[in-house]
C-alpha cells in the first residue's frame, strides 16, 4: 500500500467554523499549498510580507506531502500585499474579514480525497476507528523536542529547532535558550509539547476501555478508570504531573485534556479498484487523522 505517492494523491479541504464579515481587524484567506506543512507555508508568507510569523493565524496543521486548503488570518492592513503575493506551490484566495484572528481548533473538520496505490483488494466500509494521532503530528523532531521541553532540557530542545528566528537569536545570545524559545509563536511552540503528549496517548489507548482517554498533563485525573494505564506510562517515562508546568514559559503549561478513543467516519465513498489504485473520500471531525482512518479501512489497525 502506498499513500502520498504524489502530493495530488492526498487532497484535504478544511471545513471552517469561522463566520466572516465585510470588515474587521483581520483578513481571512484560504491557503492552498503543496509540499509545505502549514508552519513552513506560513513562514514563507511571513518572510515575503516582512511580517512576524505570530501575526498569522491558522486552525490546524496540515500535511506536507499533500494538496491542502485551509483558512488562515492576517492583519487586514496586509491584505493588499497578500493578494498580490506569488509563491511557488502556494495559492491565496480571500474569504472575508473578522475581529479575531484564527486560532487552533477553529474548524469543524476536514474533507479528504485520497488515492491509495499498490493495493490488491478494496477496503471494507467501516463507521469508526481508533482515534490515533497520525504521523504528521510528530513530524521530524516534534515529539523529541516536546519531551526535552517537558524535561526542561531547553538547550537540547532549542538546538533541534529549525526556526530562522531561533537560529538568529542564538547567534546574538548563545546561552539564552529561554529567550530563543520566546521567539517562536506560542501556538507553534505548544505543538512540540502536544506532540509528546500525543505519542504517550498513542502508546496506551488500545488498552483503554472508556470512551475518552487523557493526554497526560498537569491536571490529569489520576483516580479514574484509566489510573493504572496512566501510572504505568508516567513511571516508564519518569514523569510527574508537575513536569507539564513551565514557570519559565507559562504559555507552554499543558493540562491533561481528554480525547475521544473512537471517531466517526462520515460520508464515506469508496471508488472502484483499478490497476492497483483506489480513491476514497470521507469527512472527519477536527483532531482526527485521515492516515489512521485509511490504515483501519485497509486492515492495518484493529
Amino acid at each position: 500500500m502506498k499513500l502520498k505517492y504524489v502530493p495530488e494523491d492526498f487532497i484535504v479541504e478544511e471545513k471552517t467554523s469561522i463566520k466572516k464579515k465585510k470588515q474587521g481587524k483581520f483578513t481571512y484567506f484560504w491557503l492552498k499549498k503543496k509540499n509545505y506543512d502549514t508552519i513552513k507555508a506560513l513562514q514563507a508568507l511571513a518572510k515575503a510580507l516582512h511580517l512576524p510569523l505570530k501575526k498569522l493565524g491558522f486552525a490546524g496543521n496540515k500535511d506536507k506531502r499533500a494538496v491542502t486548503t485551509q483558512l488562515c488570518s492576517i492583519p487586514s492592513s496586509f491584505e493588499s500585499k497578500l493578494i498580490t503575493l506569488k509563491l511557488r506551490d502556494i495559492e491565496i484566495k480571500l474569504y472575508g474579514q473578522g475581529d479575531e484572528p484564527i486560532a487552533l481548533g477553529d474548524l469543524e473538520g476536514n474533507h479528504f480525497k485520497i488515492t491509495i496505490r499498490n493495493v490488491t483488494k478494496s477496503p471494507k466500509p467501516k463507521s469508526e476507528f481508533i482515534n490515533y494521532f497520525g504521523e504528521q503530528r510528530f513530524s521530524k523532531n516534534n515529539e523529541i523536542i516536546g519531551k526535552l521541553l517537558v524535561q526542561k532540557q531547553f538547550e537540547k530542545a532549542v538546538k533541534l529547532m529549525e526556526h530562522p528566528e531561533v537560529i538568529q537569536y542564538l547567534k546574538e545570545h548563545p546561552k539564552n535558550f529561554i529567550g530563543a524559545l520566546r521567539k517562536i509563536p506560542k501556538k507553534v511552540l505548544r505543538i512540540y509539547v502536544h506532540s509528546y503528549q500525543s505519542k504517550l496517548w498513542n502508546k496506551r489507548v488500545d488498552k483503554c476501555t472508556t470512551k475518552t482517554f487523557p493526554l497526560i498533563g498537569f491536571d490529569t485525573n489520576m483516580e479514574g478508570p484509566n489510573k493504572k494505564l496512566i501510572e504505568e506510562t508516567m513511571k516508564k517515562e519518569k514523569l510527574t504531573k508537575r513536569d507539564f508546568i513551565f514557570p519559565q514559559i507559562k504559555e507552554l503549561t499543558s493540562p491533561g485534556t481528554e480525547r475521544r478513543v473512537k471517531v466517526q467516519i462520515k460520508n464515506l465513498k469508496i471508488g472502484k479498484l483499478h490497476k492497483g489504485k483506489i480513491i476514497i473520500e470521507f469527512f472527519l471531525t477536527k483532531g482526527a487523522y485521515a492516515t489512521e482512518c485509511i490504515k483501519t479501512l485497509m486492515g492495518r489497525h484493529p
